[in-house]
Formats: structure tokens, sequence, C-alpha cells
């Protein structure tokens, strides 16, 4: 593989290293961006190497480079391995299209590279940028995006200078015997990079871009199905599932993301929620147990809303309503207190089963994303609230025994009897004794086992060292020894079941931050949770919560790092709500509120120009200042005043740049003094062309006045050389010119009252 150097003149003269750094970094930043959202190693490996030898390279002056048919054949390498993706492939058209262009920068990389090259290198990394952007809705690809699109302005202005350099170090300049030397172009025209000159013409780019891009945001929506996949982040299991799996995750966190919020209301009036059972929203209900997993039962019953009985007067005045406000994109299935017995959602059909699972009905697939509202009894039922609720439920032993809902392996049913049989023996004794008493026992043996896993077992979200061949529940009652509720809902679910008792699991939210400003609920993410049911015939599904709650409160306390996961979670979050889900509706809400709020201020200006109006009428008709006029000339005074002191700064700041920097004298690189003797020469008689140089011209006019040459010619070259080459005159220089100047002039003065003088005589002899 040939490695080239370059001389120093060629460095100095083409920037190579201030183009190709920034441009190498380009071509990884696009390449390695498709990379990681394709989720191809292989590709991120080789352009990274690729990348590196070709900066180290950059770094020491030299250029990595093989042989064109070398590049040539891996161009055609190329797109034959793209068109077999296409031909044998079952991925995505754009997939193989970005697999060629990142294997055409690598080609490219190693090219024998020139000004076209460069042009090349660019545009490849550009269209790299606009396939992954249509693969990626990530919020972190629209920051590298962001970087990217500056580095690209930056980098294009330097290719467009550099193109120019070369173009300057070839041209035969008409004001000279022939080329300039590689070094003396170099010296006058790249000497001083003009940094700060493309930093600001980036800047003044990227506004524009910035303008334009949120017109288009503003102007065309998009479609935002499918975007939850941009929200799936390691938080608390979101009830969605119909089913409970143990052992899943092993590393959880306490999600900040809303939810929803929850405003709960009592006689038309917002207030917290009136007993505990009401700030539990049930959103799916698990019966049987098998393999660590619970799952929903099918009862053999119609699965959506059934005809609720009516409610008379007297239970509709005792209803305590939930309403329920989904935040856009949650995608939830709708959850209610239990027991839900009315449900209003206005166009959206959402109904009870009589197993107490919610469903949608219709084109909301499943899931809810407007507000609704529920209304439902408080704990404990009056009698003529029991005798309602005795229509709509059924006694689960009917169709099953509770053992018969678990199913576990021999061994692990063993220890788990033996456990719940040891914590509630004397319970079990007698229940045996006083089988008429049965309901009321197994409603205390469920609430002794859920003391016990209280008691005897921590809250935790780190499930590092759960085993996945181990049944989940003996997993966590006999070696992981604790778990977040999922578990404890579930040990307590099983013990219960393998006792006799009839238990199932619900999974929803439980309402625990309140806004008192707001009188609502607000719903997270970390506010998911899981608990027991325990049937009573007399009482209903009897809420048990087995999971220790000041042990789950300490465990959302947040580290430094979860402070930092849960910042990347809501900007996530934000970025998903507001930029990728901006739809027509969306759209149309700004547009309403943007027309309101102008039409507001507009109303609000005129009326004060009107209340200005009236008042100077007033004050000319009848000679009286009110508090409106005096408001005005008030605001005016002080605007006015402002205005005055920020042109008064802005002055002097000008007058001590021009008197501590003597290159501001001269914004447009002309020497003052010179301009003056150029114009008395013109007055004397020789006024410059435009078609000449200033070096042809001070030659020409030496020898007609009889001028100094070596002063004309020191004079030319500093203004040359402060003209074309940025070099700055010293202060000594500029006094020195000036006085130069001012001694030509006077010769150019009494040159001329001479000849004026001798012509007159000429004209009196004559």
């Amino acid at each position: 593989m040939p490695l080239s150097s370059f001389t120093p003149a060629e460095i100095e003269l083409t920037e190579r290293r201030r183009l190709e750094q920034p441009l190498l970094l380009l071509v990884w930043l696009s390449t390695a961006t498709f990379s990681f959202v394709e989720g191809n190693m292989f590709y991120v490996l080789s352009c990274t190497l690729a990348v590196g030898v070709n900066f180290i390279a950059v770094r020491r002056h030299k250029e990595v480079f093989v042989s064109k048919i070398l590049v040539n054949i891996g161009v055609l390498l190329s797109a034959g391995l793209v068109l077999l993706e296409f031909r044998i492939g079952d991925q995505s058209s754009l997939i193989p299209f970005g697999h060629f262009m990142v294997l055409m920068q690598l080609c490219k990389l190693f090219e024998k590279k020139r000004n076209r090259d460069y042009m090349q290198l660019l545009m490849l990394s550009f269209v790299q940028m606009i396939i992954t952007a249509m693969l990626s809705l990530e919020l972190w690809f629209a920051l590298v995006l962001m970087v990217y699109l500056v580095l690209l302005s930056y980098v294009t202005m330097i290719l467009t200078i550099k193109r120019g350099l070369d173009r300057a170090a070839k041209t035969k300049l008409t004001s000279e015997s022939g080329p300039l030397a590689p070094k003396r172009v170099a010296w006058n025209v790249i000497r001083r990079w003009p940094g700060r000159a493309i930093f600001n013409m980036t800047s003044r780019v990227l506004i524009p871009a910035l303008i334009v891009g949120i017109l288009a945001f503003l102007l065309i929506p998009r479609v935002s199905k499918g975007l939850m996949q941009i929200l799936g982040d390691t938080g608390l299991f979101l009830t969605q599932d119909t089913s409970m799996k143990l052992g899943g995750d092993k590393d959880l966190y306490a999600s900040p993301r809303l939810m929803m919020r929850v405003k709960i209301f009592r006689n038309d009036k917002p207030t917290p929620a009136p007993c505990p059972e009401l700030t539990y929203l049930r959103g799916n209900i698990l019966a049987s147990y098998a393999d660590s997993q619970w799952n929903s039962v099918s009862l053999n019953t119609h699965p959506y809303a059934y005809n609720l009985p009516p409610l008379d007067a007297a239970l509709r005045s005792k209803l305590i309503y939930h309403e329920i406000k989904p935040v856009r994109l949650a995608a939830m299935k709708p959850v209610g207190p239990y027991p839900t017995v009315v449900v209003n959602a206005g166009d959206a059909d959402i109904g009870v089963s009589v197993d107490g699972n919610f469903s949608v009905i219709g084109r909301y697939d499943n899931e809810v994303k407007q507000p609704y509202s529920t209304g439902s009894f408080s704990r404990p039922l009056q009698p003529n609230q029991r005798e309602y609720m005795k229509k709509l439920e059924f006694d689960p032993r009917q169709f099953c025994t509770p053992q018969q809902q678990i199913t576990l392996p021999q061994a692990a049913g063993k220890r788990i009897d033996d456990l719940a049989e040891k914590w509630t023996k004397d319970l079990l004794e007698k229940r045996d004794a006083n089988p008429d008493q049965l309901d009321d026992i197994n409603l205390k043996i469920a609430r002794r086992i859920a003391q016990k896993l209280r008691e005897s077992y921590p809250y935790s979200l780190d499930l590092s060292e759960s085993d996945p061949t181990r049944d989940g529940v003996e997993d966590f009652l006999f070696h992981l020894k604790k778990g977040h509720c999922e578990y404890f809902a579930a040990a307590l679910g099983v013990m219960c079941c393998r006792l006799g008792v009839p238990a199932r699991i619900a999974t929803g939210f439980v309402l625990n931050e309140y806004d008192p400003d707001e009188q609502q609920y607000m719903v997270r993410g970390k506010d998911a949770h899981a608990w027991c049911e325990i049937y009573h015939p007399q009482k209903g599904w009897v809420l048990v919560d087995p999971t220790p709650g000041n042990d789950r409160i300490e465990s959302m306390k947040e580290n430094w790092w979860d402070k930092v996961k849960n910042f990347w979670a809501k900007m996530q979050f934000m970025w998903a709500t507001k930029v990728v889900s901006y739809d027509s509706d969306t759209q149309r809400d700004i547009g309403d509120q943007t027309a309101k709020q102008c039409f507001a201020i507009w109303s609000e200006f005129l009326g004060f120009c009107r209340n200005i109006w009236d008042s100077f009428l007033k004050l000319l008709m009848e000679g009286v200042v009110d508090q409106a006029l005096l408001d005005f000339f008030w605001w005016f005074s002080v605007c006015a005043g402002m205005a005055a002191i920020w042109l008064l700064v802005r002055r002097m700041h000008r007058v001590r740049k021009m008197q501590s920097d003597p290159a501001y004298i001269a914004s447009l690189r002309k020497l003052p003094s010179l301009q003056k003797l150029l114009i008395t020469m013109g007055r004397s008689g020789y006024p410059k062309s435009k078609m000449q140089t200033l070096r042809e011209y001070m030659t020409a006019a030496a020898e007609k006045f009889s001028l100094p040459a070596d002063i004309l010619e020191k004079i030319c070259d500093l203004q040359n050389r402060w003209r074309w080459g940025s070099k700055s005159p010293t202060h000594a220089e500029l006094q020195e010119v000036q006085e130069h100047c001012k001694f030509l002039s006077e010769q150019l003065k009494g040159i001329s009252k001479h000849s004026t003088i001798y012509n007159a005589a000429s004209r009196d002899g004559h």
C-alpha cells in the first residue's frame, strides 16, 4: 500500500490537514451512526479502522492510497454484494443501499484524493445520513444529526476556500512578470487562515437552515403510528401484556415518564381518594399460574361489555368518579378502580367484562388515547351496593378449584406448600374446625401470608441474581429472597391458591403523587404495580397488597445514575410526543392557538392605542392628563433612554477600538495618506487609469514627475501587502507612510506651481 508525503509548500498551500481532519470525522460519523442504527458492529469497526488509519496519516502529512484499479474493483464488489442482498435478503431496501454507501466511502478513503474526491466523500456521507434518518426516530440520532450538520457546513466552507486557493496558485497575475512561487502565494494568501470568518459564515448558514427546518416541521405533519418503539425504555412493566412473567428483566428502574393524570370527584367536587382501594387502578386480571408466568383465563363469557343493571338515584349519588387523561403516545389499555360500574369514554366504547377486565371496542385497537371517566363504589360497600354487585360477579370456584389454577414443579410445589402451611398453621386448623367460617378465615390466611412476605423479604429492582431455570416463585422465596411487586403478588397468589384460598393477580397503577394545586394525581411509569385480590362472597374481591410500601417508596429514590437515566427518558419522551408524533391534529391545534393568541395580542394593542388616543384628545380638549397618558409617556421615556444609552455605548466602543487598533483606521485596507497622494497626482495632470495596477501607475508617475522611485515602491509594497496579503501595517509604518506621502505631495505642488508660472510667462511673452 503506497504511502505518499507532501512537501512543506504543498502542505502550506493546499491546507490538506485542515480539510481532511474534519472530513474524516464527518465520514466516520455518518457510517458509524448508520451501523449503530442497524446494529451491525462489523461496519462500525471497519469504518473506525479505515478512518483511524487515514487520520494518523493526515496528522503526519502523509496520504495512504492504493491503485485506482483496486479501488474500482472494490466499488464493483460492493455493488455486487448489495445486489445480492436485494436478491436474497428479506430486509428493508434501505439497509442494503446503506451498506453500499458505507462500502463506497471505505473505498474512497484509500484512493489518491483530490478536490473531486473530497466532494464525493462529502456527498456520500450526506446520502448516508439521509438513509439513517429514514430508519431512526430516536432522540440520540437527532442530536448526532445536529452535530453532523454543523460539521458539514464547516467542511463545505473549508473545501470551497481550498479549491479557490488551488486555482489561485495556478493563475498568472497580469501585474507580474510571471506566476508567483508557491511559497509566496501561500505567504500572501494562506498565512492567516480565515477561521473567524468561517465560524461566522457557518452560523449564518445554520440559522437560516434552522428556520427553514422549523417551518418545514410546522407545515408538514407526520404520521405517529409505530412510535412506541422509541419509548421502549427499561421502565417498570407497564401492564399492557395479558400475562406477567417472572425472571425476565434483570435490571429495572423507576421510570419518571408521565402516563396519565387522574382527578377524583365526589359529589362533583375534586378530592383525594376517599379510601385506599380507590388509589389502585386495575388494568389486567390474571388467574392462572404456570412456567413462572401468571396468565388471564377465558371464562367462556362474552369478552366485552355486558348489560349493566340500571343504577337507581341512591346508588348513582354514591358513585366516586375517576377522570383519567392518558398522555399522548402512552398507548395504554384502560384502567380503573374496583368495582367500576360506569364508564364514560366519548366515542370510544369501553366496557368491563365479568372477570373485571376492561375492554375497548372499535377503532382504538384495545388501547385508549383519549380522556375517559369511571364511576365506582367506595369501600366498604353499603348493603345496597353489595346487592348490586352480586348481580355482576360470580364465584370463581364454580369454574375450577383454587389448586387447579396453579401448576408447579413437584419439588417447588412441596417447598412452597411447606412454607405457606408453616406461616398459617393455626389458621388452617381453625378453618378445618369451623367450615362455616371458611371465607372469613381464607381472607385472614391471605393477609397473614402478605404480612409474612412484607416482614421477611425486602423490595428490590435488582434481579441480577435470579435464576431463570427455577420456578419464579420458588426462586424468589428460597434463593433470591428479594424482588419487586410482581414477585410479592405472584408469591401471595400461588401460596393462597395452593392452600385453597381463591385468589387472582391484578396489574395496573397505584396513585401516589397528588398535586394539591391541580387537585389531581400524576401517574408515572414508576407507579406501575401488581397486587392480589381474594374472593369473599359477602365482600366481593378484596384487595390485599403484599408489597412492602416503605421499601417500595425508598427504592424509588434516585441516585445520580438514575437521575441521568430519568433525564434522558424525559427528553426522549418529550422528543417523541412533541416532535415525532406531530400530526395534522397537532398542527391544527397549534394553528388555532397561535391564531387566538395573535388575535388577543392585536385586540390588546388596538385597545391600548384607542385608550392613548382618547387620553390625547382629552388632553387637547380639557387639558387633563389621565393615568393612561402618563403610563404611555413613562414607557416611551424608558424605551427612548435605553435606545440612547445603547447608541452611546456603541459609539464609545467604536471610538475605543479605533484608538487602540491602528488596523481599524482604514476598514477597507486603504492607506488614507496614499489616497490623498493619488488625488494630488490626478490634479497635477496625471490621473490613474482603471486598467493600470498600482505598481504600474507609481512607476509611470515617478518618471513623469521625477519623484523618488524607492519611496513610491515602498509605499506600493505596503499597500499591496495590506490589501492582498492581509498584513496590517504597524503604527510606526503608518506614520512613516504619512510623512512620505506628505513630502511627495509638497513636491507635486511645487512642480505644479512652477509649471503654472512658466505657462503664464510664456503666454505674456507671446
